[in-house]
């Protein structure tokens, strides 16, 4: 049977170099799609095509989409001082991409506390959290849960076998093997760490494609 073929966004950054890494060891096809394919071009793997393409482009996409298995999006856009719609438009053009290209799996990277009523002060939410913490990401979690949103309503996603992948506050360092804490009902794990390695959340995307699992969910992780 031939490998998988995925076709990855965020490649370049700090979750997708994971992504690339495990899937390349699960003997995948991996596509990496990058602004700029200088950042990553000490990546060398017989099984690794390196891309660019404009994501908030429909047609640029869909090009870069043709022939793969699934779509793996791990793109981040850091900390947004204002109300923007960068994850809703990517979500929007990835959706018509994959339209185009005939392309129905798809992993979406978002987070934890993308729903309102996951920002409630309570037991998890503690005073830090909520009245300093929570409102410098605020503009940022309502543009995820925009895209979130548009992925479970919005015609045009009705034939895409989604999985939304919301981990916690995110850490560098290797793979612990952990087993993850998965909640398809709420946007935080109340009995969970806030921490979470980027490798770890990896190596669940890898596995998520692999078993075919959590399709048309959003799978909130954590560890202990």
């Amino acid at each position: 049977m031939a490998p998988l073929h995925v076709c990855l966004l965020g490649a370049s950054g700090r979750t997708g170099v994971h992504v690339i890494s495990q899937a390349l060891d699960k003997g995948y096809k991996v596509k990496a799609v990058v602004r700029n394919p200088d950042k990553i071009k000490d990546y060398k793997h017989e099984n690794l095509e390196i891309a660019s393409a404009n994501i908030f482009d429909a047609e640029s996409l869909a090009k870069v989409f043709e022939g793969v298995d699934a779509v793996i999006s791990t793109l981040g856009f850091g900390i947004p001082m204002t109300p923007d719609k960068h994850h809703l438009k990517t979500c929007k053009a990835i959706v018509d991409a994959m339209n185009k290209a005939n392309v129905k799996r798809l992993v979406l990277m978002l987070s934890w506390f993308t729903s309102k009523e996951s920002r409630k002060y309570g037991k998890r939410i503690d005073f830090f959290t909520h009245y300093i913490g929570l409102p410098i990401y605020n503009h940022g979690l309502n543009d995820m849960n925009n895209a979130e949103e548009y992925l479970k309503t919005s015609e045009a996603a009705k034939g895409i076998e989604y999985t939304i992948v919301s981990p916690a506050d995110l850490l560098e360092g290797p793979k612990t093997h952990q087993e993850l804490i998965v909640d398809t009902e709420n946007h935080l794990i109340e009995t969970a760490s806030h921490f979470i390695r980027r490798s770890d959340v990896a190596g669940f995307i890898i596995k998520i494609i692999d078993e075919n699992i959590y399709v048309r969910q959003n799978a909130t992780i954590a560890v202990q």
